[in-house]
C-alpha cells in the first residue's frame, strides 16, 4: 500500500510543470532573447495613452542627496571605514519648448552642494568632498525628449573641468615623495529604482553603487598594495511644477 501511494505521488509531481509568478517555464524567453511584455490589465474607462504632458514655461525643482562611505585596505589589512558627509544640491528645470511630440528642458544647479550630517567626519575628508564636488556648483545643460520619454539629445556643462579616470591598468597621478601609483583594477556595480510621474520631467529615484579600486604603490623601499571601496547612495526627490 505504501509503495503504491509513493508511486502515485511521484506520478502526480512528474505531471506538474514548474511555474514562476503564474508563468510556466516554456513561456519564458530563451537566454539572450528579447524580453516578452504582456499587458496584464488595460485599466478601466476612460483610458488614455501614457505620455508626458509638459506645460511650456513651467518650472520644476528637485533635490539630489548623496551619502558616501570609504574603506581602505593596505597590504590585506583593513583600515576603519570613513564616513563622508552627506551632500545635498538643488537643481532647477524649466520647460523651454514643447509641442505635440517632444519637449526641450533646460536645467541648472541652484547653488553649490551643501554638506550636512558632518558630525564625526574628519576635517580632511570634509575638505576633500567639498573640493571634489565643487564643479557641480556651475552645472547646467539641456535635454530634448519625446512625450514617450525617449531622449533625443542632451548636453551638460560644468563650471570647472572634471578629472577623468578610465578602468584599464594605468599609472595614476598623485604619488608623493617619488612614489609611483598604478591602477590595478576597478570594479563597480549598482542598483536602483525609479518612480515616474508624467507631470514631472524628473523621476523620483534612488541609486546605490559599490566600487572597489585596487592600486599598487611603488616606493624606494617596497611595493604597497592598496584597495579602496566606495559605497554611495544617490537619491533624487522632485517637487511639483510651479
Amino acid at each position: 500500500m505504501c509503495a503504491g501511494l509513493l508511486c502515485a505521488l511521484s506520478a502526480a509531481h512528474a505531471q506538474e510543470e514548474f511555474s514562476l509568478a503564474g508563468f510556466k517555464l516554456p513561456e519564458f524567453p530563451a537566454e539572450g532573447a528579447p524580453p516578452i511584455l504582456r499587458l496584464v490589465s488595460a485599466g478601466a474607462e476612460p483610458r488614455r495613452e501614457l505620455r508626458y504632458r509638459f506645460a511650456a514655461g513651467s518650472l520644476h525643482r528637485f533635490v539630489m542627496t548623496m551619502r558616501m562611505s570609504v574603506g581602505v585596505e593596505v597590504d590585506g589589512r583593513d583600515a576603519p571605514v570613513q564616513r563622508a558627509p552627506a551632500m545635498r544640491m538643488t537643481l532647477d528645470c524649466r520647460v523651454a519648448e514643447v509641442d505635440e511630440r517632444q519637449a526641450r528642458l533646460e536645467f541648472s544647479s541652484g547653488g553649490p552642494p551643501e554638506p550636512f550630517e558632518t558630525e564625526g567626519v574628519a576635517p580632511a575628508m570634509l575638505e576633500a568632498v567639498r573640493k571634489g564636488l565643487g564643479p557641480l556648483s556651475g552645472m547646467r545643460g539641456e535635454i530634448s525628449l519625446t512625450h514617450r520619454g525617449v531622449v533625443r539629445s542632451s548636453r551638460v556643462e560644468f563650471g570647472q573641468p572634471l578629472d577623468q579616470q578610465a578602468a584599464p591598468r594605468q599609472p595614476m597621478p598623485g604619488g608623493a615623495g617619488g612614489a609611483s601609483v598604478e591602477l590595478a583594477s576597478l570594479q563597480a556595480r549598482g542598483e536602483g529604482a525609479s518612480v515616474v510621474d508624467l507631470r514631472s520631467p524628473v523621476p523620483r529615484s534612488r541609486v546605490e553603487t559599490d566600487q572597489t579600486m585596487r592600486m599598487s604603490v611603488q616606493t624606494q623601499e617596497r611595493t604597497v598594495r592598496m584597495g579602496m571601496r566606495t559605497r554611495m547612495q544617490l537619491q533624487v526627490e522632485p517637487s511639483a511644477a510651479r
